[in-house]
């Protein structure tokens, strides 16, 4: 009876022995899957933003058009500007300072340089389309209102 009871023990400690050790493989073989489950979700979420970001990046053949287009009557705009600011100061009859006469060449300048830009147009994917719009309409604003305050007097 004691060799029966003893064997039972052994057999019974034998067996709960290889089911933990097999349980604790398949419950890490579980978390292994697991982690490289939540690691596939993040690259995919990180895969997703990613084409957002380029998607947004990017400009349609349309909305350049658009932009183009404006831009363009902005620069004929400050062309004109400038061209009655020399006509102007031909009239006058006044000799005019340089200072006066290096703003006007330095605004003419400004006004071709950004003109070369915009045909030289937008590199689709390269940079931001939010940025590159964003800093082109703000060089255009500052050459269009130091255009308005050449002409005014602030001498009293």
């Amino acid at each position: 009876m004691k060799n029966i009871i003893l064997f039972f023990l052994i057999t019974s400690a034998f067996i709960a022995g290889i089911t933990s050790i097999g349980c604790q493989g398949s419950g890490q073989n579980v978390k292994e899957a697991k982690e490289k489950a939540d690691a596939a979700q993040m690259a995919l979420a990180k895969a997703k933003q990613d084409s957002i970001d380029m998607a947004q990046k990017m400009v349609t053949d349309e909305e350049w058009q658009a932009f183009k287009a404006e831009t363009q009557a902005k620069i004929k705009d400050n062309d004109a500007s400038i061209t009655t600011l020399k006509a102007n100061m031909k009239k006058s009859g006044k000799k005019l300072d340089d200072a006066y006469t290096n703003s006007i060449d330095a605004f003419e300048k400004k006004n071709k340089e950004l003109e070369a830009k915009l045909d030289a147009g937008y590199d689709n994917g390269k940079r931001d389309w939010a940025e590159f719009k964003r800093e082109f309409n703000h060089d255009m604003d500052e050459l269009g209102q130091a255009l308005k305050d050449l002409t005014v007097n602030n001498k009293k």
